[in-house]
């Protein structure tokens, strides 16, 4: 008994292993190919004259990179050994990289762009394609979720801690789902919703506090990134990707106010970032955008996402910048060794956040259920609440982004190699993201190389023996 490979595209592009015998002329008599269908597992025989009765080469025994019996080595000293890559390791410019290696050389980061058209087709067939990717990303999102959850464990009495989760190959039956979706992004749908479902496993399945994802059409669908490539034609971008089994053209927008999304777009065209995922979704939009849709009231900008690992800019650096927040600013900033303090005020961030909780505060006393409003004038006011919200939710996110993106702009002017953050002081508005603030800083310092220290208030140094004799009290 040998194993041998079938080289050949047989039954639309199914590659398998077969077990069998070899005769004198090198055919098989009789194989087995196995799959799985959700958490069965069906065999079927299939004969030799099936097949075609064609010689089968071996599989090729030479040694290759990560083989069972060879050991990677990373440049700065630290080898493993395996079959395969270990998780976070990677293999770029002809030599390996460890997981320290790679996360102080690069960086992953997405940038979108809207659609300003399709070359090669008409709005309307490309809006039709769209819908159809979507249906089948949110069906085979939605259908995987349950897939998982039934083949889950129960929690019972005698359990005392939640077992691992049993492995699925959830992928044969994805596609008579949605048999219009491309199967590379399938198996980009199916590693997106394991990883949300792997998130909330232990607080759904063990403690039952929250419910399973759920996803909402449309679903961002995803391309692969080897199934897109991006090029300039006249200053303005152009990504080609497959859809719906076609390859199709959209030139993304251009001009001033993308020009740093552009200039991460050329450099996943030149090579100099590592392309990743594409994903195509739509965000809505007012009226007054002209965007093109069939339902004016409810009109949506087509945007393109695309992800990628760059390189993290090296340069000589020094000194600290100490960042904090305030009881009468949003934040203030100062050198380590400086006098001069510098602010943001943003005051428009009280003035928005004013406005809109006496706006929740207002519809909340006017819907209360005393008042018996009909069933339909609830759902407009409700209607009417999502979009302020959303406005809302606009307004801080792009604060956000400008806020992060000037401290940035300061260490990379002032060639500052640290940055101290502190943003005890909630006082000047209560009711706001730092959270999400803090995130953003912390990403676009990384970029440049820049690092980030949160000290969440006044620190003091004591040593061993005074933490003993504290104890000892």
């Amino acid at each position: 008994m040998r194993r041998y490979f079938r080289g050949a595209n047989w039954k639309r592009g199914v590659l398998g292993l077969h077990d069998g015998l070899k005769n004198r002329k090198g055919r098989f008599d009789s194989c087995r190919f196995h799959w799985h269908v959700s958490s069965t597992v069906e065999r079927r025989t299939v004969t030799a004259e099936a097949m075609g009765s064609k010689p089968i080469r071996a599989l090729s025994t030479a040694p290759r990179s990560g083989a069972k019996g060879t050991t990677m080595k990373c440049p700065c000293g630290k080898e493993r050994k395996g079959e395969r890559l270990g998780a976070g390791w990677h293999e770029h410019a002809g030599r390996m990289w460890c997981p320290k290696c790679w996360g102080n050389s690069f960086v992953m980061r997405a940038v979108s762009i809207p659609v300003a058209g399709p070359i090669d087709i008409e709005w309307s067939m490309l809006r039709e394609k769209l819908r159809a990717c979507w249906s089948g990303a949110t069906r085979i999102s939605n259908w995987a979720t349950s897939e998982l959850r039934k083949n889950d464990v129960v929690r019972t009495a005698e359990m005392t801690k939640l077992p691992p989760q049993p492995k699925l190959y959830l992928y044969p039956g994805a596609r008579s789902i949605a048999p219009e979706v491309d199967s590379q992004s399938v198996t980009a749908i199916l590693h997106n919703v394991e990883g949300k479902y792997r998130e909330a496993r232990y607080e759904s399945v063990w403690l039952s506090r929250v419910a399973l994802p759920t996803f909402k059409y449309p679903v961002p669908y995803p391309v692969h990134n080897q199934g897109w490539s991006i090029e300039f034609a006249d200053g303005v971008p152009i990504v080609s990707c497959r859809l719906n089994g076609d390859r199709i053209k959209l030139r993304l927008r251009g001009g001033d106010q993308f020009r740093r999304q552009l200039g991460a777009a050329r450099s996943i065209e030149s090579g100099d970032a590592i392309r990743g995922e594409l994903s195509i979704y739509q965000v809505s939009a007012s009226t007054g955008d002209h965007r093109p849709s069939a339902d004016r009231s409810n009109a949506t900008r087509l945007m393109v996402k695309m992800c990628g690992w760059f390189p993290i800019r090296k340069r000589e650096m020094s000194g600290q910048l100490i960042v904090k927040t305030d009881p009468n600013w949003l934040l203030v900033w100062h050198g380590a060794n400086e006098e001069r303090i510098e602010y943001f005020a943003c005051d428009q961030l009280k003035r928005w956040t004013a406005e809109h909780r006496e706006k929740l505060s207002r519809i909340s006393e006017d819907t209360k259920r005393e008042k018996r409003i009909p069933h339909r004038q609830m759902r407009d006011i409700g209607e009417m609440r999502d979009r302020w919200c959303a406005k809302h939710r606009d307004r801080i996110d792009s604060l956000t982004h400008q806020v992060s993106a000037s401290i940035a702009n300061i260490c990379e002017r002032r060639k500052i190699a640290e940055v101290i953050y502190d943003d005890s002081c909630r006082e000047y508005v209560s009711e706001f993201a730092w959270h999400e603030l803090k995130s953003k800083i912390v990403y676009k310092l990384k970029n440049i190389g820049v690092t980030f220290t949160f000290a969440s208030g006044p620190t003091v140094e004591e040593n061993r023996e005074a933490l003993a004799n504290e104890s000892r009290q």
